[in-house]
């Protein structure tokens, strides 16, 4: 809560503004840690189910089979999507169909691999998520809490705003880029503001929060678009 009134804040002063001073280079680097941060937390629990129940395991406690059917999965999702992405290079199907398996490669990759491990590798006894009887959607009273509790929030609120602060304005700043010729202009400061109202009603459900983030939003402007891509007798590309 502390976090989306201090983004709040930041909407109706300006303080955006700063983020004028801000280069490219700012962007890419801080683009390339999310991107960096995305990928270690995706690879390090495969990589620890993995050695925990392939090679470390007692013979009777080892999951050998879930441990390789991870594996598949996580590689095969990568490797489908990647080749769909650039299926509209490629000289087969009819453009539309080629768009379209380009635009929703992401989707299409992560059901396809959810029905091959879900379907074809039914016998393999996955892990299933813990059934708890404590209900999704909850409310939380901030009423009920102690006041000294509310107090100790507000500094570790205002670091985390921070946060959100330069991952929405650099994102935003490389998604508004001249490259992507987007037809409507950029809104700062509307764009903090929406955000701090969607953070604090996340906050009252106990749900997280959502906002813009490298590399997903200049990717999905990017699927957004209408691109013509023009081949040269040289063999080269120009969109």
């Amino acid at each position: 809560t502390w976090c989306a009134v201090c983004l709040f804040i930041y909407s109706i002063t300006g303080t955006t503004n700063i983020l004028k001073y801000a280069t490219r280079f700012t962007a890419e680097t801080f683009g390339s840690f999310i991107s960096v941060a995305f990928a270690h937390d995706g690879i390090r629990p495969l990589l620890t189910f993995f050695i925990a129940n392939f090679y470390t395991c007692a013979e009777e406690e080892c999951r050998r089979d879930q441990a390789l059917l991870y594996l598949i999965l996580t590689i095969g999702t990568g490797w489908l999507g990647f080749h769909l992405f650039v299926a509209k290079n490629s000289a087969f199907l009819n453009p539309s169909l080629r768009e379209i398996f380009a635009d929703y490669s992401l989707p299409i990759a992560v059901g396809v691999m959810s029905f091959v491990g879900s379907v074809i590798f039914r016998p393999v006894g996955l892990t299933p998520f813990p059934d708890t009887a404590v209900p999704a959607l909850q409310i939380v009273y901030l009423s009920r809490l102690p006041i000294l509790y509310i107090i100790v929030a507000l500094p570790l609120g205002f670091i985390l705003s921070l946060l959100f602060f330069m991952d929405q304005n650099l994102t935003t700043a490389a998604t508004n880029h001249a490259r992507n010729k987007l037809k409507k202009g950029p809104a700062y400061h509307y764009d903090m503001y929406v955000m701090s109202g969607v953070m604090l009603c996340l906050s009252f459900f106990g749900l997280p929060w959502v906002n813009a983030a490298i590399p997903h939003s200049p990717f999905h402007a990017r699927l957004l678009a209408d691109v013509e891509i023009i081949y040269h007798p040289d063999g080269s590309l120009e969109e």
